[in-house]
């Protein structure tokens, strides 16, 4: 189904123009209209009468009006809701400098929750203009609007009206209203006369005592006030104020204002909790500025104190969260100070829970135990040793063989300073420094020297040769947030993903000889990927690689000058960019960032970057994560903005307490790595999972045939009764099944892809019979055949007439490539740019539509069980039989010179799809678009999500 993509809908009403693609709205309209079901013709009426000059906030109404709305409102209702709105905006001093997207939003909508819908505007504009008429701004006029309609309508506050979500006049008929009904009523007041106005509250306030709605206007940004509660001639003032600014992003204490436009929030309706159709946004932030705003440095500084006091009677650091000090919003210098001070107990406390152990010189986790043994060198410097971790090499072997490793390990390397810890694998396996126990105990043991041998958090190195060089290679990158640097001698990656490197600085020693399981190649591609990372991340990826050519596995211990160069760095607990790449052993804090047990999935990745105030992430296999904020990276004084590709996540302020320093201070145990405020976020999944999941796309086997098809649309040869089928098809939409049946299956031989579709239709119809014409207004089906940078539609309706396009992505266009092909050429007169019909943010971008091309030698027919518009009768339905010969398919080979035939095993994108020119009876939503596969929205274009066909033997 190929339609262009932007023609408004007015065309659908005085006609269409005829360029062979299908003039239909973009997504958000066409999709609309088939929600609106019976309603369409009202709805293509007001469309049909709107002034031109009123007609992108119409369509605004309809792209994003509830489809409750879309199914029932009258012409004439919304033609009077636009005139009168734009009126306002045009006569209205106040309102002529409004943004244009603000009043699109905020003024010209005719509801703002759920209410009954009521023909409010031309009364309340009657009513209340003369009110007004001497005021010249928005904020003027709200608060002489608040003041006075109440009154003047005689409606009052009572918890015994008759319910709560009350439309206006339920409200003015009633007498009484909650805080709901009131803000209703004022709001629709202010739009009537061109004031921007919505719908605000929070389901539960952040200290239990119940939910609030009220009101909030534009003026050069939102002010806040509460309906039927004038403050005077103020705004952003209220009895509910202090539980305002005391509001928590938490959904339940988190403050939402309602949009009209659609987002990826509901308003959560506390009269209706079933309800999720408002669209939301959340508004909490800017509560907790005035919060900010009426904290002093008293009150933070004496949080700070009574921590102390706290302290020096507890002996566990958990419960302080609990405590009322715990939760008062800090200074940023009294976070330092706490910050500080809570890292002076934990030392305290691990010095205890360590000593032993630490003493001893054995770490244990459950029925495992690490031995280890330590040597000073030099002079502690004034801010604490640097302690290196030397992992030894065996594994795979009996106990003594490691235990000689061990031996060696401990005297192989000598340093200028530092403390040089040699431990011993808790295993002998081959892997015995990759296992999950390891990150467990090595994290133990560092916190034990910090402890009791005062080693510098930030200056712990990890270094590894053999056996020991596997660990590094797998430990530096999964652990890279525990480490200054690391050393890796001749050691084997397995499949260790370099990308996790990038904020630890990485030496690679190894000798050219090396060659046991290829570790001399493997580490000169190593060092290629760490330059060729470097060079795209100039901050990120440093490294030292040094290949000794004469050298076989051992080097004479000339490896070791990857130990002064390790010195050279320092851990920075809080980089500006972070890049996770969870391994086979998951952690669920990297740095600035935690994920919970449900979103900790092996091989998941993670980019975080911050700019400015602003925090970018993007994922893969990511969910959830939780950003954990500092103001060592970003300023906490000024809002920040959380956001994944084009969406924001989080915006606002945010508060830095002695409560959140406490628990992610228990999470890692490093004082570094503790942060006063965190904020978890759901990313949208990534194109094309944010369509439809890998799960639901089907999967097909094309079974090759050595029978003769002849195609004259019977599908009566017995290689179509093996062939496989198709589930039945579903709604290309919504995945729904379908009024009438549809089926296909798919043959192949060495000449021809054979596709026979068989369509149940109790009234066989078609009207065009020209080659090319429009027939995707008649009932049709269609194929679509993809290649990795182009693919071809088919369509055929049930008197054989065809239509044909081939797409090809501007992305991988070039003239060279399809210079043997001259149908497919930039100058031919029947190409154009395309942009995809609905889905028009396709990552690849645009495609140029060629929609003269033809098909070389490609057989069709259709075989009819009934007849052919004929509604006398009732039809079993048609048939239909095609042969594309491979050798015709060069162009659709080229993007990945695909086999032609396809060799058994290979697999393909092909989607199957019927169009229909009528739809099944409401409530019932049928796109009229029918297909193999859901694509969740109005798009057949959209190759990633076709089904996956398998060419079987």
């Amino acid at each position: 189904m190929l339609m262009i993509t932007r023609w408004w809908l007015c065309l659908l009403i005085v006609g269409l123009l005829d360029t062979g693609v299908r003039a239909e709205p973009p997504l958000d309209q066409d999709a609309r209209l088939v929600v609106a079901g019976e309603n369409r013709v009202e709805i293509e009426k007001a469309l049909a009468k709107v002034p031109e000059t009123q007609r992108p906030g119409m369509e605004f109404l309809i792209e994003n009006m509830p489809d409750d709305d879309l199914k029932s409102l009258e012409a004439e209702f919304l033609l009077e809701n636009a005139e009168l709105a734009y009126r306002s905006r045009e006569s209205d001093p106040w309102a002529k400098s409004i943004p244009i997207e603000i009043f699109y939003n905020d003024v010209l909508p005719y509801a703002s929750i759920n209410e009954r819908r009521d023909n409010w505007r031309a009364d309340f504009r009657k009513r209340f203009l003369p009110l007004v008429a001497d005021a010249t701004t928005t904020s003027e006029v709200a608060t002489i609007l608040n003041q006075k309609i109440f009154s003047i309508l005689d409606v009052r506050y009572s918890t015994k009206r008759a319910k709560a979500d009350q439309s206006p006049y339920e409200s003015i008929e009633g007498k009484t209203a909650s805080c709901t009904g009131l803000s209703v009523l004022l709001i629709d007041a202010c739009r009537a006369v061109g004031v921007p106005a919505r719908f605000v509250g929070t389901p539960l306030w952040a200290d239990g005592s119940g939910n609030h709605s009220w009101v909030e206007i534009w003026d050069d940004g939102w002010h806040f006030t509460g309906a039927a509660e004038p403050t005077g001639d103020r705004l952003n003032d209220g009895w509910f104020l202090k539980r305002a600014a005391s509001a928590t992003d938490e959904p339940k204490h988190a403050i939402y204002a309602t949009s009209f436009r659609r987002t990826s929030l509901s308003f959560p309706c506390v009269w209706d909790r079933t309800l999720d159709s408002i669209p939301a946004i959340k508004v909490t932030h800017r509560y907790a500025q005035l919060r900010r705003q009426r904290i002093d440095a008293g009150a933070s500084a004496h949080a700070v104190s009574q921590m102390q006091s706290w302290l020096s009677s507890n002996a566990n650091l958990q419960p302080l969260v609990l405590q009322d000090f715990a939760k008062v919003p800090l200074t940023k210098s009294d976070c330092v100070q706490a910050r500080e001070i809570l890292a002076s107990k934990n030392l305290s406390i691990l010095r205890e829970q360590r000593a032993a152990e630490i003493n001893a010189r054995v770490i244990r986790h459950g029925e495992l135990a690490m031995p280890f043994s330590y040597e000073k060198f030099g002079e502690k410097p004034s801010d604490g040793w640097s302690l290196y971790i030397s992992l030894h090499g065996g594994g795979g072997a009996p106990a003594a063989v490691n235990d000689r490793q061990w031996e060696n390990q401990k005297k192989l390397y000598s340093l200028e300073q530092g403390i040089y810890l040699a431990p011993r694998a808790p295993t002998n396996t081959w892997n015995l420094w990759h296992q999950e126990h390891i990150d467990v105990m090595l994290k133990r043991l560092i916190e034990g020297m910090v402890a009791l041998e005062d080693v510098n958090w930030n200056r712990v190195y990890v270094m590894g040769y053999s056996a020991g060089g596997d660990g590094v290679y797998q430990l530096a990158p999964r652990m890279s947030d525990y480490w200054a640097a690391a050393a890796m001698m001749a050691g084997h990656p397995n499949e260790t993903d370099a990308k996790g490197l990038r904020n630890v600085p990485f030496a690679l020693q190894m000798g050219g000889k090396d060659a046991a399981y290829k570790r001399n190649q493997i580490a000169a591609e190593w060092k290629e990927k760490l330059a060729t990372l470097h060079a795209a991340d100039a901050d990120g990826y440093r490294h030292f690689v040094k290949i000794y050519p004469a050298k076989g596995h051992w080097m004479d211990r000339e490896d070791a000058v990857a130990i002064p160069w390790m010195a050279e760095h320092v851990r920075n607990p809080t980089p500006s960019r972070i890049v996770w790449v969870q391994d086979d052993v998951t952690h669920n804090e990297f740095y600035w960032l935690a994920v919970d047990d449900d979103h900790c999935k092996p091989r998941s990745q993670m980019i975080a970057e911050v700019d400015g105030q602003t925090i970018r992430l993007n994922g893969e296999g990511v969910e959830q994560v939780q950003v954990r904020l500092d103001d060592r990276f970003i300023d906490l004084d000024q809002p920040v903005k959380i956001t994944c590709g084009g969406d924001t996540l989080f915006e606002g302020l945010v508060e830095r307490t002695i409560g959140d320093l406490v628990k992610t201070l228990g999470d890692r145990g490093d004082p570094n790595l503790a942060f006063p405020h965190s904020v978890s976020v759901t990313l949208p999944k990534p194109f094309p999972q944010s369509l439809i999941g890998d799960a639901e796309i089907p999967r097909y086997k094309a079974v090759k045939t050595t029978q003769p098809i002849v195609v004259d649309g019977k599908l009566d040869e017995s290689a179509w009764g093996s062939a496989v089928t198709t589930a039945p098809f579903v709604d290309m939409v919504s995945g729904e099944p379908t009024q009438h049946e549809t089926r296909a299956s798919l043959l192949w031989d060495d000449e021809n892809l054979y596709v026979g579709f068989n369509v149940v239709e109790p009234n066989v119809t078609a009207k065009f019979l020209e080659r090319d014409a429009t027939i995707y207004y008649d009932n049709d089906v269609e194929i679509f055949i993809a290649g990795k940078d182009a693919y071809y539609e088919f369509e055929i309706n049930a008197y054989g007439t065809v239509y044909e396009a081939f797409f090809v992505w501007q992305d991988a266009f070039t003239n060279d490539l399809y210079a043997g092909d001259s149908q497919l050429q930039r100058g031919h007169p029947r190409s154009q740019e395309f942009n995809g019909v609905g889905f028009t943010d396709h990552p690849r971008g645009k495609r140029i539509a060629f929609l003269g091309y033809d098909f070389p030698n490609f057989q069709s027919a259709v075989d009819i069980q009934g007849t052919l518009n004929n509604d006398s009768d009732i039809d079993e339905g048609w048939t239909v039989e095609l042969a594309f010969p491979w050798k015709e398919m060069t162009a659709l080979a080229a993007g990945d010179q695909r086999s032609l035939p396809p060799q058994p095993g290979d697999q393909w994108r092909i989607e199957l799809f019927r169009f229909n020119s009528y739809k099944t009876d409401p409530p019932e939503a049928d796109s009229g678009g029918w297909a193999a596969g859901m694509h969740g929205v109005w798009d057949s274009h959209i190759p990633e999500i076709f089904p996956i066909v398998t060419f079987a033997e």
